[in-house]
């Protein structure tokens, strides 16, 4: 028995030391990247207390019982490590019925945290038994307790797995913006293919959706929108780039789903902006156009309240007309990516990529073969780490040979290329399966098409499906009925001659006809506004038409 029980005080010890090394060296995007999806509901500060925890209940397993010193410290390590399983299971529980696309993955994360628990438990209950502590009864106790929530927690998530889970459809923050964490392209929510439902055993209203505008914000000319809850209330926050004006202004969401007055940063006129963690505190960054006559972007660090300083640039071969962020050399860092075209005309486009350093610092950037200026990055074939989907330098320099292209990382910072025969696309956006990789959703001049993923990253190239607009796309839940209905718009529209539409997704697993959104015509639209996990607004803007943000809701809900 003690052969037994000091190979499981090492086992455990070995893995909390390094759960907790991970933890306390690397940030929240790198850890979730990396499997550690427990921590997404959780601020940075408390992951730091949880990794502290778990390297002192590693030493705590080994060292006291080896020294014979306070023995009872390794039975109390034991049973602190097994009270951290229940809640890392609580977690992964959660993340379970949020998320359909990673359902399998994370009730397999709450069984592996209930067999930790046990041998955590069986650790403690043994090496109480044989301590000469007073008060060993009671610890005995307290373990007995911990191993019958075990218990509990394992026939709740047998429940779960047989009910479908406890739903709670959401359009979050990352999904909001193309990618793991990007700019100004499409967004998208969890739900499952060609419509699909976001999933769980959420209450559904009946009846044809009311999606109307409820609210105007600012008054500036818009010409990229992007969402990220910056000062961590909750709440998503809109940043918004200015044209004719320069700058951007950070909008913060309000628990009805509208926008608070604008917090302004003046800038050079641009294209594209994108949030996202660049250094590792647990608080989205922003990513902004260089100064005017330069090429590049501007670094903006978050303070931690959302408020926004300037950190650095880096300077890029062209005009930036897109930017993803993502960790694609899985060193642990947010790199940058970005479309950028010749002297702002998208008749000689190209891709750049920055690799970060951890600090919201950047390399210098290389160029993706082959690739056009608009792209976005995400998990394409379900191997953890994120790929780029992308329109091709081809397709923009040959507008009959539109192509577009899928790049799968294969881990070093290198990528697997393929190309598809598309129509001509301006944006992409992710349209997930369940318990599988996402297929991707074009924008298209005209409509949207839709790429099925086989779950590997290999794609079929659907048909046309005509609706006005076709250069932003954005995928969301936005009338509370667990159906994922497209959004689309396009460049240009005429002010008065609105081109801003919905396809309602429909139950059959399809989408429903166009629909025309009224108030204002459109050139940008971004992901979904209000509380982070259960957004239900959509923010649009036109630059050309001095319309400000236009925020739709469902109207029964505003």
């Amino acid at each position: 028995m003690e052969v037994v029980l000091w190979t499981l005080q090492g086992a455990l010890a070995a893995l909390f030391a390094l759960s907790g090394a991970f933890k306390i060296a690397l940030s929240k995007e790198a850890l979730i990247a990396k499997g550690q999806t427990g921590i997404k509901h959780y601020p940075l500060p408390f992951i730091r207390f949880v990794a502290t925890s778990e390297l002192l209940g590693a030493i705590g397993l080994i060292v006291p019982w080896l020294s014979g010193i306070a023995r009872v410290l390794t039975p109390l390590a034991a049973s602190g490590l097994g009270a951290l399983m229940i809640g890392a299971a609580f977690s992964h529980a959660r993340l379970a019925g949020e998320d359909p696309a990673r359902r399998q993955s994370e009730l397999r994360n709450v069984r592996n945290n209930l067999l930790l628990l046990v041998a955590c438990g069986f650790v403690a209950a043994r090496r109480f038994a044989a301590s000469a502590s007073a008060c060993s009864t009671l610890h005995v106790a307290v373990v007995k307790v911990s191993l019958l929530a075990g218990l509990i927690w394992l026939a709740g998530c047998r429940q779960f797995a047989i009910s479908g889970g406890t739903g709670n459809d959401e359009g979050s923050a990352a999904a909001a913006t193309g990618g793991p964490t990007s700019g100004s392209s499409a967004g998208t929510t969890s739900g499952s293919s060609s419509g699909g439902s976001t999933g769980g055993a959420v209450a559904c209203p009946p009846g044809p959706p009311d999606l109307q505008a409820y609210a105007i914000y600012g008054s500036g000319l818009y010409v990229s929108l992007v969402t990220a809850d910056l000062n961590g209330d909750g709440m998503l926050d809109l940043v918004a780039y200015r044209t004719m004006a320069p700058g951007f202004d950070v909008f913060f969401g309000q628990p009805d789903g509208g926008l608070s007055s604008p917090t302004s940063y003046e800038g050079p006129d641009g294209l594209a902006i994108a949030a996202g963690d660049l250094n590792g505190d647990g608080y989205p960054d922003v990513v902004s156009p260089a100064p005017t006559g330069q090429t590049g972007v501007n670094i903006y660090l978050n303070d931690g309240a959302g408020g926004l300083r300037l950190a650095g640039s880096v300077t890029t071969e062209q005009v930036v007309y897109d930017i993803a962020i993502g960790d694609l050399n899985a060193d642990g860092f947010a790199d940058l990516a970005f479309g950028e075209a010749g002297d702002g005309s998208e008749d000689i486009s190209m891709a750049e990529v920055a690799l970060g350093s951890g600090s919201g610092m950047f390399s210098a950037p290389v160029v993706l073969p082959g690739v056009g200026y608009r792209l976005a990055i995400r998990d394409l074939n379900g191997d953890g780490l994120p790929d780029i989907a992308a329109n091709t330098s081809d397709g923009g320099t040959d507008p009959d040979s539109p192509q577009f292209a899928v790049l799968l990382n294969q881990g070093d910072g290198g990528f697997q290329t393929t190309i598809y025969p598309t129509s001509t696309s301006e944006d992409v956006g992710f349209l997930p399966h369940p318990g599988a990789a996402p297929d991707l959703v074009l924008g298209i001049p005209g409509g949207v098409q839709i790429l099925e993923n086989s779950g590997h990253g290999s794609f079929s190239v659907g048909p046309l499906r005509e609706a006005l607009g076709g250069a932003f796309v954005v995928i969301a839940d936005l009338t509370g009925d667990c159906l994922l209905d497209i959004v689309t718009s396009s460049y240009g529209a005429a002010c008065a001659n609105p081109e801003l539409t919905v396809l309602y997704g429909q139950s059959d697993g399809g989408f429903g006809p166009p629909v025309s959104l009224p108030v204002a015509a459109s050139i940008a639209v971004e992901a979904t506004l209000g509380p982070v996990e259960n957004p239900r607004a959509l923010a649009a803007t036109n630059g050309y038409c001095n319309t400000g943000i236009v925020v739709y809701g469902d109207a029964s809900r505003h």
